[in-house]
Parts: C-alpha cells; sequence; structure tokens
C-alpha cells in the first residue's frame, strides 16, 4: 500500500466521523531537506498527523496552519527558508533547506480524488495541483494527465505504481520481510504449497496456496515486480525459477549459497534455459552483505537490496556518499511523466576492450566485490534502465564474453583495439546509431563505484534537454560516465588514437552540465586495484 494510499484511508475515516483534517503537500523543495517534492502528510484537528514531510521540525508551526485551514476552509502555501529559520517560534529547519508547502482542507472533491488514488495504486498516477478555481490536489492516471489544459496545472509529480514483490516460500524469513516490506508500501504476495506455514502468518499480505509446479503461473508477477525464490528446497527452487527466468521482472533474487545456485543455474542451462537473460541479473545469493545471520537479519538483508534495485541505486554507506543525501527527482512539467524505472532509451555504451597495459593484465576481468570489473559494470548499466547495453570488446575476446553469459547486452567487437581509445568509441557509436540512438551514455569497465542512479542521472538530464553532454565531474574537469547528444556523435567518432571523451568534454565547455560523481576512482595500476577491492561493496 501506498503512502497515498494509507493518507486517503485516514482521510475516508475522519470523514465518516465528521472529524476536519488538511492536506499538507511538499509542491517544492531545494537543498537539503528531509523529503522531496510529493511528500504528504495529513493534519487532524486534534493534532495527530499520518505520514510525513519533515523530521518534526515543522509538526508545530504546520499545525497551526493546518488548523486554520480547516476552520476557513481555503487553502495556503506556506514558505519554509532555511535562511529564515526562528528557534524562538519553534520553526528550525534542521536539514538546512527550502519548502514550499501547499496546505489544503480535506473537501469532498479531494477526498474523492484520494479514493480513486487508492483504488488505482497499481498503475502509475500523476498528482498535481490545479489552479482554478483555487489550488487543489487531484490525483489522475498518466495517461489522463496528458490531455490536461497545462494551463490549468500549478504543479504535478509522478506516483509510481506500488511496488510489486513476491515470496515463493513462507520460511522462517518471510514474516520478518513482509513486516519491513509492508512498512515500505510494497504490493506483497507470499506463495507456497505448505498450508501450515501460510495460516495466521500474514495477515497484512497476500497468500496463495498451491503445488509448487503451479505456483508461478498463480502469482503471475508482472514486469517489474521483485522476486525471491526462498523454498530451502533444491528441487522446489529448481521447478520455480524454470518457470521464471523467461518472465520480464526488476529483480530476481535465490536465497541460498552461491555454490548451491550455481548448481541449479547449470541445470537450467543443460535444460537450454537463459537465467538473467532477459536483461534482469540474477541476484544470488539475495540481499546486502550485510553481515545477516537471524531470519530478521537476512529479511532486512534482502528488503535493502530490492530497494537499491528498485531506486537504481547502489547500496553502499551514505557517508561514502559525494553529493546530496537523495538523488533530485524532477517535477512532472507538461505532459513529462518520465521517472521510475522505465527506460529511458538512451543506450549505454561501455569500453572494455583494452589490454590495460599498465595492469600488466585484463583489468577488466579482475574481481571486485565478489564479481569481474566488466560483469559489475554491465550489471550496474542494466540496472539502471537508461536504455539498452553496448558492450565493446577486443582484447582476451573470449574470457570477456564469457563474462558476459546471462545478461542481455549487445556485444560489439573492436578488432583496432590496440590503437587506442577512440577506435573503440567509434565501435560504440555505429552500434549505438544503429539501434537508432538520439543519445548516448559512455562508461568505462574500470570504475566500479560508478552506480546505476549516476547513470541515470546523466541519461535523465540529457533526456529532459538540459545540455548536449551531461558528463561527471571531476577536480581537474568533466569526464565519464557522460551522456552525449546524437549531434555529438560524429565528433565522437573522429577521435583518434588515445584521445577519448574526456578530451571531447573538456574542449566543448559550452555545451556541457557536470553533475557530481560518488568516486570517481577508476583501476589503472595494481595498486589502484588493491586500494579498491577492499572498500568495494559486495553485490
Amino acid at each position: 500500500m501506498t503512502e497515498t494510499s494509507r493518507i486517503a484511508i485516514e482521510a475516508e475515516r475522519l470523514a465518516l466521523l465528521g472529524e476536519p483534517c488538511a492536506l499538507a503537500t511538499i509542491v517544492a523543495a531545494s537543498g537539503s531537506t528531509y523529503r522531496r517534492a510529493g511528500a504528504s502528510l495529513l493534519v487532524e484537528k486534534s493534532g495527530t498527523m499520518h505520514g510525513a514531510i519533515s523530521g518534526g521540525c515543522l509538526d508545530a508551526d504546520l499545525l497551526e496552519h493546518a488548523r486554520q485551514v480547516m476552520s476557513s476552509g481555503t487553502p495556503k502555501i506556506v514558505d519554509y527558508r532555511s535562511a529564515d529559520d526562528d528557534t524562538l517560534f519553534g520553526v528550525a529547519m534542521g536539514c538546512g533547506g527550502d519548502l514550499r508547502i501547499l496546505v489544503e482542507p480535506v473537501d469532498e472533491a479531494l477526498l474523492a480524488s484520494l479514493r480513486f488514488a487508492t483504488a488505482n495504486d497499481r498503475s502509475d498516477l500523476v498528482a498535481y495541483v490545479e489552479s482554478s478555481p483555487r489550488l487543489a490536489t487531484r490525483f489522475v492516471t498518466a495517461t489522463s494527465f496528458e490531455v490536461l489544459d497545462s494551463a490549468t496545472v500549478h504543479w504535478a509529480r509522478r506516483l509510481p505504481a506500488a511496488r510489486e514483490v513476491v515470496l515463493f516460500g513462507a520460511g522462517p524469513e518471510a514474516a520478518p520481510f513482509c513486516g519491513i516490506a509492508t512498512r515500505l508500501g510494497w504490493r506483497v504476495t507470499v506463495c507456497d504449497h505448505r498450508g501450515a506455514l501460510l495460516e495466521g502468518r500474514f495477515p497484512e499480505v497476500a497468500t496463495i496456496l498451491s503445488p509448487v509446479a503451479e505456483l508461478v503461473d498463480r502469482a503471475s508477477p508482472g514486469p517489474g515486480a521483485a522476486v525471491v525464490v526462498m523454498m530451502h528446497n533444491l528441487p522446489h527452487d529448481l521447478t520455480l525459477l524454470r518457470a521464471l527466468v523467461s518472465r520480464q521482472l526488476a529483480y530476481l533474487g535465490v536465497l541460498g549459497p552461491k555454490k548451491r545456485t550455481e548448481g541449479l543455474l547449470e541445470t537450467l542451462r543443460g535444460e537450454g534455459l537463459d537465467a538473467g537473460g532477459h536483461g534482469v541479473p540474477l541476484h544470488a545469493p539475495t540481499g546486502l552483505a550485510l553481515g545477516a545471520e537471524t531470519p530478521a537479519e537476512i529479511a532486512l538483508s534482502i528488503a535493502a537490496e530490492i530497494q537499491a534495485v528498485f531506486t537504481a541505486s547502489g547500496g553502499g554507506f551514505l557517508r561514502d556518499k559525494r553529493g546530496p543525501i537523495h538523488d533530485r527527482q524532477e517535477e512532472v512539467e507538461g505532459s513529462d511523466a518520465e521517472g521510475g524505472l522505465r527506460s529511458l532509451g538512451v543506450p549505454v555504451a561501455i569500453l572494455a576492450a583494452g589490454g590495460a597495459s599498465r595492469m600488466g593484465e585484463a583489468k577488466q576481468l579482475l574481481e571486485v566485490g565478489g564479481e569481474s570489473m566488466l560483469r559489475r559494470a554491465v550489471r550496474t548499466a542494466i540496472e539502471s534502465r537508461c536504455g539498452e547495453v553496448v558492450v565493446v570488446l577486443g582484447a582476451r575476446l573470449a574470457d570477456t564474453n564469457r563474462e558476459l553469459e546471462g545478461l542481455s547486452v549487445r556485444v560489439v567487437e573492436n578488432p583496432e583495439w590496440k590503437s587506442g581509445i577512440a577506435s573503440s568509441i567509434g565501435v560504440a557509436v555505429e552500434a549505438v546509431e544503429a539501434l537508432g540512438g538520439q543519445a548516448m551514455v559512455l562508461a568505462l569497465a574500470d570504475q566500479p563505484f560508478v552506480g546505476a542512479a549516476h547513470l541515470r542521472r546523466l541519461a535523465a538530464i540529457l533526456h529532459a534537454g538540459s545540455a548536449r553532454i551531461v558528463a561527471s565531474a571531476y577536480p581537474q574537469g568533466g569526464g565519464v560516465p557522460a551522456a552525449f547528444d546524437r549531434e555529438l556523435f560524429g565528433e565522437l567518432r573522429a577521435l583518434r588514437g588515445d584521445a577519448g571523451a574526456r578530451d571531447l568534454i573538456r574542449r566543448l565547455p559550452g555545451l556541457t552540465v557536470e553533475i557530481p560523481l560518488e568516486n570517481p576512482s577508476d583501476v589503472d595500476t595494481r595498486a589502484d586495484y588493491e586500494k579498491l577491492r577492499g572498500s568495494c561493496p559486495t553485490s
């Protein structure tokens, strides 16, 4: 159940009791803030609040504004600026950012719109504020929003559909996982063939009781769903994987040791089935490396990894993240409802053809975080949902090809790889042009800290038309990964020798926007590799 649906249920309850309430929604946020634009809070006259838009620093002041709105029936805009903090009156924005909040009474029209949002939370919706005859929040489908008169829209933001998660197995980890997942607003289904494990243990989620061979068809996880196989039974896990590997999923995880899952995958390959062959890398073992041992800890580990995949984030420690805690999410303007995990249609080309002369060996094959740097880079590009992934190979062709087994990518060979990186860029451009790409993200296989969110942000800013080049910011200037508009494909193709994309970026500063890169470290020498291997989080 989404946050909006929870608020709608509370608003309905209050309406039945005849109690007034007000809805507070962030319509603009800048700088460091607890929540971003679109977050809402339902305020009762008694002071009880449902939802959150701050860490509590604004609650007392917002309550007064909400009571005024309930009394007058007229909505109002409230601005909070960190520069204007007045702790004498209890308003001090601890995060240091600025907020603009719409506070409005929950009348019949808003209540009806909230009901619509609850009934349709399995679809992508748009929350918007209509400007006439007065400011008022409404919820519509993304398709309906496209035909609205933009002149009547004061502000809008896309609300992704409720996340779908399916667990196959009601073992000890399932109950604590469901407790976490329901609080995150995920729509969870637990499937098992053992009625004793399902009965009475999962009151807040859907359950399916059926023979193992029928469970996948009964659950029918949709495109974009996260699925975890956790039966604790090899034959059952194999039966489930046979039915799952051909589905379009956002996440497919298998509980259990890596060696155990490798045995399952080997059996599937022998049957001609390709696990992960549809662009969804298999997460096995499922979960982040949190040192989990108890069922509750394992559940947390799995939920954390699914959240990272849903948000195209790389996980890791926030203390190591450069730039703001929250990746900026742009508001919807006009008919543009981009966001979430939809493909942006911007291919990602990964250059992995070089022989790594300074390293003395093919560095793209070196292991970092439990997998080769090449596979890690490709998996990250797939999870970014920017677009199709192109990989340029050259040196050690058979070995590098082997690293891409099970991943849905387009592999192109650069027979001239010894002539320098420019030849690989030319091959990448030709491959992207063959796909009909109007832009591309150029990335390297030796930057293991580059996350899916960063790649997606490069593509999204370029896709929005903000610049011709969107580059990663380095102390000495812009560099890769970087996104390029099709108009610059000719310039990229014209590079020669060891001149790379960085040379073009720094030659065209007027066409370039730079965004922070969390960790700009790459791997050129054995010392670089040893240093990064110990600090790179395990996938």
